[in-house]
Formats: C-alpha cells, sequence, structure tokens
C-alpha cells in the first residue's frame, strides 16, 4: 500500500484534486554512486546506493562494513574534498536533514564521523554512524567496568541493551577483534550518548545514539573508528590512553602525589579496610601487630590521630547525591537539601535516587543536584577537617551516577555541566584539600582528581543480589552463577582499564562485594589482584569476624600487598592468555615485570618459557627474567 504524508511549518492551506502516484526506480537521484578515500593503510568506500561504508585495510587485506538504515536516512547529497565526505542524509520518516563529515586521517588506521549542527537546533536523537559489522569469528571488546572478551552470544544473553558513559561503562569505546586484527569505536563525545545493543535476527550489532542536550542538538558530535592489524584488546586499550592523555585524562599517580601532600606511598601496596565493629582504634593497633603494615583505614570515625600516627591512611564515608524527606527521620540523617536542591526532570518531577529498604518498607530518596552539592561539600568537608585530620575520603556514587539534566529553575543544568560540577567536586577534595581520594565505579575523566575507585573491579553483572544493602552485616550469600562466571571468573574478565590507567589510578572492589565475602571465592580474588596488580579490600563486621578469618586476612595481605606495591606506579604494558581455557595467564609492568597466575584449582603448569612450574591456585612474579616473589593462594 502507499500511505501519503504531508510535513511542513507553520500554518496554511493545501487541495489535492486527481493526483498520479508514478513509480520511479530512484528516490534520490545522485551523479557518482562510489565514493572512495584512501591513504596509506585503508580505503575507504561509501556506496550512496546500498547506503554501505566498506572499508579495506591493506595491511591485512580484509574488509569490514557498516550499513546506514535505509529506514532512517535517504542520501541527497555527497561532495569530496581530499580525504573528507561530506554527506547530507534525510529521515525519511521525520523530514529531519543532517550533514556529517566522514573524515580519513592523513596517515593513521582511522576515520572520523562527525555532525555539527546548529547549538539551538531542536533535536530528538540520532543514530549516526553505523557500527561496523561483527563477524562470526570475532570476540567482541566491552569495557564494563575492569573490562570483558565476550563471545557474540554471551553479549546477546548477557551484556546490556544499552550503555551510557559513566561508572560500569568507564571508557566510551567498543570494539570486535578476532584476537589480533579488528576495529574499535571511540566516542569522543560521549556525554549526550547510548551505545544500543541491536540483536536483531539473532545476531548482534550496536547502535549509536546521540541524544538531545535538553532538547537541543546542543554541540558537534564525534566518533573515532580505529582498524587493528595486530594487538587486539590490548591494542585497543593502548589506543585508548593515547586518546585519554589527548584529553588530558592521564594523570598518573607520581605526578598526582605532591598535591596529595605525598601519601599515595600510603596507597600503593595497602589493602583497603572496611571494620563496623567497636573500638576502631584498637582494631587498627591489632591489624598493625598483625603485619598489616599498610592500610587505608577506610570508616576511621574516630581516633583519626592515632590510626594516622600508625602509618595508615585515614578516610570517611561522605556522599552528596543522595537525599530523603524528613519525615523519614527514623532511617536517616541525610535530608540537608530536600527539596531546594533536588534534580527535577523535564516535567519538573524530582528525579529519584537510591531507595532506602527497611522494617519491609521502602524509603525512595530524591538525587542533589551536582551544584548544591558541591557548594555543601566545600562548606561541610573543611569544617570536618578542623576536628578530624583524615587524610582520605571516600566520596560515594559520584563517578558511578549518570549524568543528568536538571530543569530546577534554581540550578539548571545539561548533561555535560552535571559532569563538569561533580569532577569539580573531587578536585576540591583531591586537589585543594591535599586528601587521597576516592569514588564508586570509576570514569575516565575523574583520573586526574580520584586516587582509588571502589568497585572497579565489581562488574554490575556479576555482583550478588543485594550487594549494596546492609553491607556493615558483611552476611554470607550463596555465590550465584553470574558471580561464579563473571565477578571470579577467568573465561571472559580482561584487564582493559589497568591497560590504560593501571599507573594513574588504583582498582579495587565493590564494599558489598569484597575480597572476603565470599570465603571459598576468596583465592581466586587475590589472584586477579594479584595478576592486574590491584589493592584488596576486606569487609569485616566486627572482633568475632576478624578473629574467626584472621589467618586468611593475613595470608592475602601477604601475598597480595607486595606484588601491588611493587607495580602499583608502573603502566601494564600487556596481558595475555597462556593456556587456550585461559586458566594460566600473564600481565607485563615497566621495568620487566611479569606476573603469572594459575587459576586452575588442582593442576600445575609447567612454564617452559621460564623453567619454572606454576602450582594449582599459584602466582609467579618475575623482574628482568627473576623470580621476584611466588606464592599460593589458598
Amino acid at each position: 500500500y502507499i500511505r501519503f504524508r504531508l510535513t511542513g511549518w507553520k500554518e496554511g492551506k493545501a487541495r489535492f484534486d486527481e493526483i498520479q502516484f508514478k513509480k520511479e526506480d530512484e528516490m534520490v537521484s545522485l551523479e557518482t554512486r562510489i565514493w572512495l578515500l584512501d591513504n596509506s593503510y585503508l580505503t575507504m568506500t561509501f556506496d550512496a546506493e546500498k547506503n554501505s561504508f566498506t572499508v579495506m585495510d591493506k595491511r591485512t587485506k580484509k574488509e569490514r562494513t557498516a550499513l546506514l538504515s535505509a529506514a532512517e536516512f535517504l542520501v541527497t547529497k555527497v561532495t569530496k574534498d581530499v580525504l573528507q565526505l561530506r554527506i547530507e542524509l534525510v529521515n525519511p520518516e521525520t523530514m529531519d536533514n543532517f550533514t556529517t563529515i566522514t573524515t580519513l586521517a592523513p596517515e593513521a588506521p582511522e576515520i572520523v564521523f562527525s555532525i555539527d549542527e546548529a547549538t539551538d537546533r531542536k533535536f530528538s536523537g540520532l543514530k549516526f554512524p553505523p557500527v561496523f559489522e561483527i563477524t562470526e569469528r570475532d570476540l567482541i571488546v566491552l569495557p564494563l567496568a575492569e573490562g570483558f572478551l565476550f563471545d557474540r552470544q554471551t553479549v546477546i544473553n548477557r551484556a546490556p541493551s544499552s550503555l551510557r558513559y559513566k561508572g560500569g561503562w568507564p571508557l566510551a569505546f567498543v570494539g570486535a577483534t578476532d584476537g589480533e586484527t579488528g576495529w574499535m569505536e571511540i566516542v569522543e563525545t560521549p556525554i549526550d550518548f547510548e551505545l544500543l545493543k541491536d540483536i536483531t535476527g539473532g545476531n548482534i550489532s550496536f547502535k549509536n545514539h546521540w541524544l538531545a542536550e535538553k532538547g537541543n542538538f546542543g554541540y558537534k558530535r564525534q566518533i573515532r573508528y580505529v582498524f587493528l592489524d595486530q594487538g587486539g584488546f590490548v591494542a585497543m586499550a593502548k589506543r585508548y590512553r593515547q586518546y585519554a592523555k589527548d584529553k588530558g585524562f592521564l594523570k598518573t599517580l607520581i605526578e598526582k602525589d605532591s598535591f596529595r601532600k605525598n601519601n599515595l606511598s600510603k596507597l600503593v601496596g595497602a589493602v583497603n579496610v572496611w571494620f563496623w565493629g567497636k573500638n576502631k582504634d584498637n582494631f587498627a593497633k591489632e591489624l598493625k601487630a598483625s603485619g598489616i603494615n599498610k592500610t587505608i583505614f577506610s570508616s576511621a570515625d574516630w581516633s583519626v590521630a592515632m590510626i594516622n600516627n600508625l602509618g595508615y591512611l585515614t578516610s570517611i564515608y561522605d556522599i552528596y547525591q543522595d537525599v530523603w524527606p524528613p519525615i523519614y527521620h527514623e532511617v536517616t540523617k541525610r535530608h540537608d537539601g530536600w527539596p531546594e536542591d533536588l534534580v527535577l526532570d523535564s516535567k519538573e518531577d524530582w528525579v529519584r535516587g537510591w531507595t532506602i529498604k527497611k522494617y519491609l518498607k521502602e524509603y525512595p530518596g530524591g538525587v542533589i543536584c551536582s551544584i548544591r552539592g558541591l557548594e555543601r561539600a566545600k562548606k561541610n568537608i573543611p569544617q570536618d577537617l578542623k576536628k578530624n585530620p583524615y587524610t582520605a575520603r571516600f566520596i560515594d556514587t559520584t563517578t558511578s551516577t549518570p549524568w543528568r539534566e536538571c530543569y530546577n529553575p534554581k540550578h539548571p543544568t545539561n548533561r555535560g555541566e552535571d559532569m563538569e560540577h561533580k569532577m569539580r567536586l573531587l578536585d576540591f577534595v583531591s586537589g585543594e584539600l591535599g586528601l587521597v581520594t576516592g569514588s564508586e565505579d570509576g570514569v575516565d575523566a575523574a583520573v586526574p582528581f580520584v586516587d582509588y575507585f571502589e568497585g572497579m573491579m565489581s562488574p554490575g553483572i556479576g555482583r550478588l543480589p543485594d550487594s549494596g544493602r546492609d553491607v556493615g552485616a558483611v552476611k554470607y550469600i550463596p555465590p550465584t552463577d553470574d558471580f561464579l562466571k563473571y565477578q571470579v571468573g577467568i573465561e571472559y574478565r580482561i584487564p582493559l582499564w589497568g591497560l590504560v590507567f593501571h599507573d594513574c589510578v588504583v582498582s579495587t572492589w565493590y564494599w558489598g562485594d569484597s575480597s572476603n565475602r565470599i570465603p571459598e571465592a576468596w583465592w581466586r580474588r587475590d589472584l586477579l589482584n594479584i595478576l592486574y596488580g590491584n589493592m584488596p579490600l576486606w569487609a569485616i563486621r566486627d572482633w568475632d569476624h576478624w578473629r574467626r578469618y584472621k589467618e586468611r586476612f593475613i595470608e592475602s595481605y601477604n601475598n597480595v600487598c607486595p606484588v601491588f606495591e611493587k607495580v602499583g606506579f608502573l603502566e601494564m604494558l600487556g596481558h595475555g592468555f597462556i593456556t587456550e581455557d585461559r586458566r594460566v595467564q600473564e600481565t607485563r609492568f615497566e621495568g620487566d615485570i611479569r606476573i603469572f597466575v594459575n587459576f586452575s584449582e588442582f593442576l600445575p603448569f609447567e612454564l617452559k618459557e621460564l623453567n619454572y612450574p606454576i602450582p594449582a591456585k599459584g602466582f609467579v612474579v618475575f623482574e628482568k627474567g627473576n623470580i621476584w616473589k611466588e606464592g599460593i593462594s589458598s
């Protein structure tokens, strides 16, 4: 059938009589169908008839294709200028017109897609550019938390339906690789953007979806495609590291140390301890007497000076996002800013945040606007420091939560402004106050201002049910299949974040997903920390909890923390699977340091290259070919 539709602007009148429809071979007439861009690495072909981009990598002779949806776009005009195509598109459903620029880098295997429209142009969204194909031989590189290397079916079954740049998706890229060659796309303007999973027809692909900035186009949108001839996911991470450096995100721990009162040497090599029992000052002394020489004592809410004198970092929990109405005073004391500081959505309704569950009831909270959160932090933290000489501070949610639009007329923000104010909050704590600063989950834009991220090692798809609730109880929960597969499993995890930022920020587990939360999986977490050179996190309910597992805590510290201290300031250079089943893995760091871990519960592995037998559940660290440390995680 034919559906007739009339579109236009403003008021008007129209009369039609004796209309005839005649089928034409082509909806849009273009003189040239095939357009080429070429450099010494790539040949890119745009077929205006098929709505397709095809890239041939001259180094590998492999082709990759991306298809524009004919239902969403018609090509109306194409012009070429050396290494650039200007492609004009129209959406046949809405009749919206867009001008896109496709640029082939002069001396790199990279293509940049950009769209730049009037800032105040009304805008409802756009799915462009198309994502290049994922072949059956490809594995999919997804930087969810620390990172994953998924097969196609696992992405279909378990990857989120959409991704927003924030904690959880901390590096704004995705990629596909056959192990060596492949492609990655870097979203260079990720604030108003989401990556959509597309499983049409049982296949897997993605769609790039630009979002409006408060109803307008707002600013230039840009995505960069990088084509790889070797190196797989490690090469992707290293290309992203260069991108992060160009953006100003790459600030190493060594570079930050002088701005943290030279306290970062107390962080590197430490264990992060949350203790909810009584007599915390005596417990800190107990840790020291047990040989736990480096600790960030995250719940130091009294005897702060004494704990400082032990040589530990002293930290306290803080938050500038969640708030509840005063009627909920029986479950929380966080009421400052209700309701005047709340984020309002476009319908002027207050945005829901964390819901407290207690007494078989739910108590929904709101979200404080980041403008007001920054103001409150500048008032509250200096006052607290006058009474308690903390050397560190944990700011919850700031790098885990989405960037939000606020329509409250008292403090409006778009998503970009929201992120900016949150980064200013973190910079105030770490830069102006000089505190070793932590936040939740993590995101690359926060790296210059944050020194450790709790939750980077704990991807959301593998966390235990309700792991964020009643964390001080440290209750045992039977491990779920997802926990065993994605949290402490070895089949999918890869250290993408570490390959980009290991020498810039410390990563650890979520406080409700601590190293010791599931005792029978503790050894796996320790080996992952050793392999990645990361910090363990202990959640200790009380003195009885400590005494029950004291020997295991000490063993964990002695196995993990010396390795963390050895490599904590160093760039991670590489990662590899030594065995096909991925049970034996290697990481490489600056200074010719190589770490090997055997995740097998029962089988040793003969490392023939270095003539070393790695026992089951064992590890070995080589420095310049010599054994530096070895052990077994029981």
